[in-house]
Formats: structure tokens, C-alpha cells, sequence
């Protein structure tokens, strides 16, 4: 697991590292959760991403569906439900612990 402290070092990290799954934020200095999954769509990136935000708007959701998130969870998360979208988006069925 690692942290990025804003969006562009996040998108710089996520380009290099090749991580499983993405927690993203909207609201990040330096580059917009909407501007790096902009930034991943242009670049065909496949790892699932996994938007976390306050934001409630119909229309945030569709853009952030629009550019490729695997899947939007409204703050506070609850933790099973980011848990369960979690290992949905990395392929762990979760009865059995084992890789679909």
C-alpha cells in the first residue's frame, strides 16, 4: 500500500507502480480527482479506481462513471462497503478468500 500527498504525485505513482486498485479523492491539491482520472483514461490505464468523495451531485458521479471509475462511495465511507468494493474491484471473492 502507499500514499501519494496530492494528485499529481498519486498519478505520477499510480503510472509507475502498477497498483492493484486506486483509492482517489476529488478534492487533492496540485491535480483534481477528476483531472487524473482524465490523465488515466487518456493513458488506456486499466487499474480499477475507486472515487471517495462528499460530493453528491448526480452529475459528479456520471462524469467520474464517464471517465472510466470502477466505482463512486460517498464520505464518511462505511467500511464494509469500501472492503467489499475493494476486493470486487481486485477480483477476491470474499466468501472464500480466493482469486475469481
Amino acid at each position: 500500500m502507499s500514499e501519494a500527498g496530492d494528485g499529481k504525485e498519486g498519478l505520477e505513482a499510480l503510472l509507475t507502480s502498477s497498483p492493484d486498485c486506486v483509492l482517489l479523492d476529488l478534492l487533492m491539491p496540485q491535480m483534481s480527482g477528476l483531472e487524473v482520472l482524465e490523465a488515466l483514461q487518456k493513458q488506456e490505464c486499466k487499474t480499477p479506481v475507486i472515487v471517495l468523495t462528499a460530493d453528491i451531485q448526480e452529475s459528479i458521479h456520471q462524469q467520474c462513471s464517464n471517465l472510466g471509475a470502477y466505482a463512486l462511495i460517498n464520505k464518511p465511507p462505511k467500511k464494509a462497503a469500501l472492503l467489499a468494493t475493494v476486493m470486487e474491484a481486485v477480483g477476491v471473492n470474499d466468501d472464500k478468500g480466493e482469486s475469481a
